[in-house]
């Protein structure tokens, strides 16, 4: 007995202490290992992307990691990323710039539909932190996703707009003369001289019409037009930054640098394969970009949350990043990361959330708050937004739906806005479109300026501008406080006959005020996005060409040395090919356009050279490149009109055998000429009549010299009114 009860408790005391050491193990383990090998971040402060649990993820992005506050004083130690099966993904690490931002890229993209591991440690201020997370990359892009990318890329330039706008009184505003293309806009302009002493930029496209119809515009400090250019593919950004000495065009998907000749720095594009948006662009002033994109996820459910939701639907969603000189990403948020950011926040009734395609946010700006942490603004939820840099984390939501701070003033709030930005004194700036305050008879635009305290969430609206509540702006719109106090305002999507851009004091006079003028025989209307006021002028080492195909087939080259004063002459090239049969020679005193034809090819090409008081010439310009295919001949009378001078021409019997007469009408006395030229673009004929009274008159022409075919008869007079009528020999 004794013996075997020895032999028990024996037993029993070699067994005890499997059970002890096993629990010390796992003491051990849950103090120690597993804040190293879990997926427990308690351990770690800072910035991990992509998020820890994020799904979607573009097999483009790479791993990036920054602990809090450490800038460049910290250490990466041993590290491992790995699929779910375990196998461990080659790569390399690097450092931002700065060296406060490591990033892993894989030698080769991360797989769709996989799940990643990644368990670091690092060494910070002595201590060691360490983490590890897991992250999920999106699944193959379905025709569904394509065509859902497609419409919403459309969408951002073209949408329908609302009819409703409330009459203004007429202004006492003073009429701009513009040497520019005729199908560019010409514009009233009211100036005083508390209005800024700088340059203004600004953009303006032809609406609905797409394409061609967008001008950039720099006006100098005396209002005249120092720029113009035209470009199928740039839409609305083009945005000058002093300090940088550079300005920046949205072209297709990049933001596109230019020093002050125009000569191009670099690209910039989103990174890890979102599509970027055009809205905003931020040069910040260590060098880095700040910009936004958007993402799209399939088949998210949102039958659940939405009456007649789509259970598969494509869910729109904002993704912000900060790049520094060498394109790292030293900052990414991405919207529908924040569980709190719900579908059904919109309060955009535009937004039809049972929809196959939703776009819940639609964000149309961003910037630096003074603490470091990035601001948007968010269109489709009425909402401004605070993401916390450190931790890419959703800090505050101020306006409408969920609206964290307490209002100490009684307003209504703003909606649909566009353009938040923070003010040097700290406030918050925004331009409110207002598009869903109701009753909507009485809708208007705004600007709005708020004082937010972040310790006690208060905001206070300390100022506000309403243009006397006679302006309604449907869509885009900005406003920027200017050094000098003043705050240059563009309203956006106005309709005809209300101004585009305003410029007030600080006691809310108006001292600058642009309308853009209507379109002749159109119902498009001119629209702008944002205007800018800067002490940047723009000096093209290279002329500057561009083409209107607008009278009875000719093609009107116009060109323009901008910011060069030297400039005597220029020498217009043109011809069916590369090789430019034909030129001519033209003084800047007497044009800066040219009429030429060419119907032998579907393609006409040109090119101009400036040439200088000393007789040394310019590069030419690039090489213009003209489709002739959607270019006709028009046997009706046409005119070209200047305001108050204008001539009128055509010709009896046409077609004539060998003699016709030209009869012409000028609304004002002065000089008048003729040009014949044949379909090849040679001129045949040329009288100059001199000074001729206002009124109609008549000249005789015979073709004794000339062969049977269509001719194009141009009449000029000292005014600079044009036409261009054809005529047709028959012997």
């Amino acid at each position: 007995m004794s013996c075997d009860w020895q032999t028990e408790n024996e037993i029993r005391v070699k067994l005890f202490p499997i059970p002890f050491i096993f629990v010390l193990l796992l003491i051990v383990f849950w103090s120690f290992v597993l804040p190293v090998y879990a997926s427990d971040l308690d351990h770690f402060e800072g910035y991990l992307s992509p998020k820890p649990g994020a799904e979607w993820v573009q097999p483009g992005e790479s791993v990036a990691i920054r602990p809090l506050n450490a800038g460049p004083n910290w250490s990466l130690g041993s590290w491992e990323v790995s699929s779910s099966d375990g196998e461990v993904v080659s790569g390399f690490w690097h450092r931002s710039q700065d060296g406060s931002t490591a990033f892993f890229a894989p030698q080769t993209e991360f797989q769709l539909g996989e799940t990643y591991h990644v368990s670091l440690e690092c060494q910070v201020d002595g201590n060691l932190q360490a983490v590890t997370w897991s992250f999920t990359v999106r699944p193959a892009c379905t025709q569904k996703v394509l065509s859902a990318m497609e419409e919403y890329q459309a969408s951002l330039f073209d949408f329908d707009e609302g009819q409703y706008a409330a009459e203004s009184d007429e202004a006492s505003w003073v009429e701009q003369s513009l040497d520019m293309p005729p199908r560019m806009p010409s514009y009233t302009l009211y100036s005083t001289e508390g209005a800024s002493e700088s340059n203004l930029y600004m953009i303006a496209r032809e609406y609905p019409r797409p394409g061609e119809y967008t001008y950039h515009y720099v006006l100098d400090k005396t209002n005249q037009v120092e720029y113009y250019t035209q470009n199928p593919y740039w839409y609305e950004f083009f945005v000058p930054y002093d300090v940088e000495e550079c300005y920046v065009i949205f072209k297709t998907s990049h933001f596109m640098i230019y020093d002050t000749t125009s000569t191009f720095i670099r690209a910039v594009t989103i990174q890890g394969g979102y599509s970027l948006d055009f809205h905003d662009f931020q040069f910040l002033p260590d060098g880095h970009f700040l910009f936004f994109g958007y993402e799209y996820r399939e088949n998210v459910d949102l039958s659940e949350i939405v009456d007649g939701g789509n259970p598969e639907a494509t869910v729109i969603g904002t993704v912000v990043q900060e790049l520094d000189s060498e394109d790292n990403v030293l900052f990414q948020w991405r919207s529908l990361d924040e569980d709190e950011l719900l579908v059904t926040d919109v309060v955009d009734d535009w937004i039809d959330l049972t929809d196959e395609t939703v776009d819940y946010m639609h964000t149309n700006s961003v910037t630096k708050d003074q603490d470091g942490d990035i601001v948007i603004s968010v269109r489709h939820m009425s909402q401004i937004m605070k993401l916390d840099y450190e931790t890419a984390t959703l800090e505050w939501r101020f306006g409408n739906v969920k609206n964290d701070f307490n209002m100490l003033t009684e307003e209504h709030l703003f909606n649909m806005q566009h353009d938040a930005r923070i003010l040097d004194n700290g406030h918050l700036m925004l331009f409110d479109n207002g598009t869903r305050t109701l009753p909507l008879e009485n809708r208007y635009a705004r600007v709005l300026e708020y004082a937010l305290d972040e310790e006690n969430m208060t905001a206070e609206l300390v100022w506000s501008y309403d243009h006397n509540k006679e302006i309604y702006s449907e869509g885009r719109g900005s406003s920027r406080r200017l050094a000098n106090g003043n705050t240059i305002i563009s309203w956006g999507s106005v309709n005809e006959g209300f101004p585009h851009a305003t410029e007030i004091d600080s006691d809310n006079n108006i001292v600058w005020e642009l309308t853009l003028d209507p379109i002749e025989n159109s119902t498009n209307r001119w629209i702008t996005y944002q205007v800018h006021r800067s002490n940047l002028t723009i000096h093209k080492p290279i002329p500057s060409l561009i083409y209107d195909d607008a009278k009875n087939g000719w093609v009107v080259l116009y060109f323009a040395k901008f910011g060069d004063e030297s400039v005597s002459k220029y020498k217009v090239e043109w011809g069916s090919g590369p090789s430019l049969l034909y030129n001519e020679l033209l003084t800047t005193s007497t044009s800066e356009s040219l009429y030429v034809l060419n119907f032998t090819s579907d393609t006409m090409y040109a090119q101009v050279t400036a040439v200088y008081q000393n007789g040394s010439m310019s590069a030419p310009s690039e090489l213009l490149g003209i489709d002739l295919s959607t270019l006709g001949l028009d046997d009706d009378e046409t005119s070209v009109e200047l305001p108050g001078r204008w001539i009128t021409v055509k010709n009896w019997p046409n077609p004539f055998n060998d003699a016709t007469t030209i009869c012409f009408t000028m609304s004002e006395s002065g000089s008048v000429s003729f040009e014949l030229f044949d379909l090849l673009g040679r001129r045949v004929w040329v009288r100059n009549m001199g000074y001729v009274s206002a009124g109609e008159r008549t000249i005789s022409f015979t073709g004794d010299n000339l062969s049977s075919g269509v001719y194009l008869l141009r009449a000029r007079n000292g005014a600079g009114a044009e036409v261009v009528q054809r005529i047709t020999l028959v012997k």
